[in-house]
């Protein structure tokens, strides 16, 4: 009988035991797939940061910094003539504000949100702080009203010099508006406006990608075919495509981006 108990107590420790470190495996089973799935999760989230673009750190002019650059434009005036116009950007210490100062000219509300974007594109490029700086902008025109967005590009590029404290070229001139990445995306008033360009003695002129050239001498073509008793026609007015430089005699050059521009300019 006490041997019955002594094997029947044995069998019972060794129970215990076996629940022990079934529960202890469990256990570490359970932590390595805690510790897989946090490393996992932070290998995930790390991998994610490392994708993201970083944000870099704007350079701060000094306190008293002004520089004030002179640059060219060109407009249309009301009987849709190109007129050279003058630009004259200032940047100095300030409190972030973008200013647009006209002398007997009326810009209208899209050529001051130009100006806004081009202080945005010039900060992006420049990689400085522009929030304890103004921008003014100053136009002098002969065209009466200065509308459209086509300045900004010329904005942008005058900006940048400004902030660099660089000065530009005299003898270049770009139209065609930005968008907030720089890129130089639509103009108008083209050949009035190479005309103006080359009679301000412009030797360059800086156009949008894709509008560097014309098509004239439009005529009328006609092409008929006959099916089943019935004549159809098409009317088409096919052109030569010329250059708006080689029709004036100004060198057109197109351009994608302000970055592509400033190659030019400087």
């Amino acid at each position: 009988k006490d041997f019955s108990c002594l094997v029947m107590k044995t069998e019972r420790h060794v129970f215990i035991a076996q629940d022990q470190i079934f529960f202890m495996h469990k256990k570490v089973i359970f932590t390595s797939s805690l510790l897989l799935v946090i490393g996992l999760s932070l290998g995930s989230l790390f991998t994610l940061w490392l994708q993201q673009p970083q944000e870099e750190s704007l350079q701060r002019l000094d306190a008293d910094y002004d520089h004030t650059v002179q640059a060219q434009f060109v407009a249309v005036d009301e009987q849709g003539n190109g007129v050279v116009s003058d630009l004259e950007t200032e940047v100095r210490a300030g409190q972030g504000l973008v200013l647009v100062n006209v002398n007997d000219v009326l810009a209208d509300v899209t050529t001051q949100y130009s100006a806004r974007l081009a202080s945005i594109v010039a900060s992006n490029y420049t990689k400085i702080d522009v929030s304890h700086l103004d921008i003014i902008y100053n136009l002098q025109s002969e065209a009466g009203v200065v509308a459209g967005q086509s300045a900004g590009s010329i904005m942008a590029v005058s900006a940048i010099a400004a902030l660099q404290g660089k000065n530009l070229r005299n003898d270049v001139i770009i139209t065609g508006s930005i968008n907030a990445e720089g890129d130089v995306v639509n103009a108008g008033g083209l050949r009035a406006k190479a005309e103006a360009a080359k009679e301000g003695d412009a030797i360059l002129f800086l156009v949008p990608k894709g509008s560097g050239s014309s098509v004239v001498n439009l005529t009328r073509a006609e092409r008929c075919t006959t099916s089943t008793g019935k004549t159809y026609c098409s009317v088409t007015y096919p052109g030569e495509t010329i250059s708006i430089g080689e029709d004036i005699g100004i060198r057109v050059l197109e351009v994608a981006t302000v970055a592509e521009a400033m190659e030019y300019f400087l």
